[in-house]
């Protein structure tokens, strides 16, 4: 009853498997948030008005200051769990998730409109500022779309802007996958997790992939002052294969952050695992806790 999902080995895609099977068993329309903000049976049975693609990872005082982390490529935020235990209680750590894992027929026509949707989910966690954002690969330029929306606005507070291993990219059709390609890529990953045959799951993650490379084909990166200094992180990794091609300076934000940047490498980490690398989160923790 009180065993901790998470704490015994599951992960998010064990997770949404197990989801999806509540559903099949139990009926309703349990949000995906709900599920996952509470990982154990006894959870269940308190009640939650959270969003359905915004999770608590953490279980700091509803009074405590807020984070938000938007999801990188697949639209998952259980990545971010590493910081909301790093966090403890000293502030609030909230996933921002695609909402095409609660509702499959969502979808988005921007980068402009699924930040402003994701905006307006997250103003019902925390109606006024000042805001808290980081944003790992994908979710980085994800970050980048609401503070500029969160700065034109009338509140137009922001806290702390970061981005981790999110290039300053221009033209992602270099970059881009044919569907046989994403269906590749999906296949992978759930058979590294030994789900190969949990088609759902597959479709949903390849609609969510697929989405995602459209909304950042018609992308626009422009510059834009956001009145505070960005802090941004680098996977060595990351550093090093640019390096080795002779584009240093292809990691450089300063031409599209006109307030500023503050940079880092986090040593012995790559695109992967930045993210709970233990540098990072240090230095997380502390620039979220200098912020309240």
């Amino acid at each position: 009853m009180h065993d901790n999902f998470f704490e015994i080995g599951g992960d998010s895609i064990l997770l949404l498997r197990a989801w999806t099977r509540m559903k099949e068993i139990l009926g309703g329309s349990m949000p995906l948030s709900a599920f996952l903000s509470r990982p154990t049976i006894s959870g269940h049975q308190e009640s939650t008005d959270m969003p359905a693609n915004i999770r608590r990872l953490n279980d700091a005082p509803s009074s405590a200051p807020a984070l938000f982390c938007l999801h990188p490529g697949f639209g998952l935020s259980n990545e971010y769990r590493a910081l909301a235990a790093q966090a403890g209680r000293d502030f609030a750590v909230f996933g921002v998730e695609s909402p095409i894992h609660s509702d499959p027929a969502w979808t988005a026509s921007s980068m402009q409109a699924l930040a402003a949707h994701y905006l307006a989910t997250i103003r019902k966690v925390q109606p006024q500022g000042p805001y808290r954002l980081i944003g790992w690969s994908f979710g980085g330029w994800v970050a980048l779309e609401i503070a500029k929306l969160i700065k034109a606005s009338a509140d137009g507070q922001l806290a702390l802007v970061g981005l981790v291993d999110t290039e300053p990219c221009t033209d992602f059709r270099p970059f881009a996958k044919t569907a046989a390609e994403w269906r590749d890529a999906v296949a992978n990953e759930l058979a590294r997790l030994d789900l190969a045959n949990d088609l759902a799951l597959s479709e949903r993650l390849l609609s969510i992939a697929t989405l995602h490379q459209s909304l950042l084909l018609d992308y626009s990166l422009k510059p834009v002052s956001l009145g505070l200094k960005t802090h941004v992180w680098w996977a060595e990794a990351t550093t090093s294969f640019h390096r080795r091609r002779g584009q240093a300076n292809y990691l450089d934000w300063t031409a599209f952050l006109p307030s500023g940047t503050a940079s880092s490498i986090v040593h012995d980490s790559s695109h992967g695992d930045i993210i709970k690398n233990p540098t990072l989160l240090r230095d997380l923790h502390a620039l979220v806790t200098k912020s309240l």
